[in-house]
């Protein structure tokens, strides 16, 4: 089990991804999979056409690549689900075969209506050779750690009527 949990997260911490190249072939093979054809995605030529300097990397890769990159941190280890995206801004594109890493900051967490779930809200920023060019807010619920049962007092420890 990860270091990271509802309990030990506190505010203002920070979970910082390892970096790594996300190649051409990757993104063309994600991009042809999941049916995502701009063509300034896949030549350069239309890239150019259109004011970039290279082909650029559709955002919901990017988005796939940060949430994988962040799953290996152990951050999502008690995450139950994502509850929502908000704020999300593409600040500036990855161009293929570029660098990228993910930075996570705990913005608050609070306990919920059910003894065993929590709210926990973060600030995502993606980078891409130190440059930043995604940001956004992500809510997930958490699994809270195993609370002691309350001890009904008209039982015995072994669980049997007194």
């Amino acid at each position: 089990m990860s270091e990271y949990s509802y309990e030990n997260l506190e505010p203002g911490e920070k979970i910082v991804t390892r970096t790594r190249i996300i190649t051409s072939s990757e993104i063309e093979l994600i991009s042809a999979l999941v049916g995502v054809t701009n063509p300034i995605f896949q030549s350069k030529e239309a890239a150019k056409s259109q004011g970039f300097d290279d082909k650029i990397t559709p955002g919901a890769v990017i988005e796939a690549y940060a949430i994988g990159m962040e799953y290996q941190t152990g951050i999502y280890d008690g995450m139950i689900v994502l509850v929502e995206v908000d704020q999300l801004r593409f600040k500036a594109p990855l161009f293929h075969n570029s660098s990228l890493r993910s930075e996570l900051e705990v913005l608050s967490k609070r306990e919920t209506s059910r003894r065993d779930r929590a709210i926990v809200v973060f600030q995502r920023r993606c980078y891409s050779n130190e440059k930043e060019i995604l940001e956004g807010r992500l809510t997930f619920l958490y699994r809270r750690a195993s609370l002691p049962r309350l001890q009904d007092p008209t039982t015995s420890e072994d669980g049997y009527s007194s």
